[in-house]
């Protein structure tokens, strides 16, 4: 499955900024990651996007040698 990764920005329950990336909304994630920089966060994303582009590649892949 392929996510749709996003950026969120919240405050801890101490009042502290913090950015999450997560694979879909809040209310709609399954999964995420917290960071305490937004770009910690920016390079997680590019992460998580050409991680999920290469595994949507692979499956056109293997589709195609059916």
């Amino acid at each position: 499955m392929i996510n749709n990764w996003v950026i969120i920005k919240q405050k801890s329950v101490k009042g502290i900024v913090e950015y999450s990336v997560s694979n879909d909304v809040a209310g709609k994630r399954t999964f995420s990651h917290d960071f305490k920089t937004l770009s910690e966060a920016k390079e997680c994303l590019k992460s998580m996007e050409f991680l999920d582009a290469r595994k949507k590649s692979s499956e056109r892949l293997r589709e195609s040698m059916i």
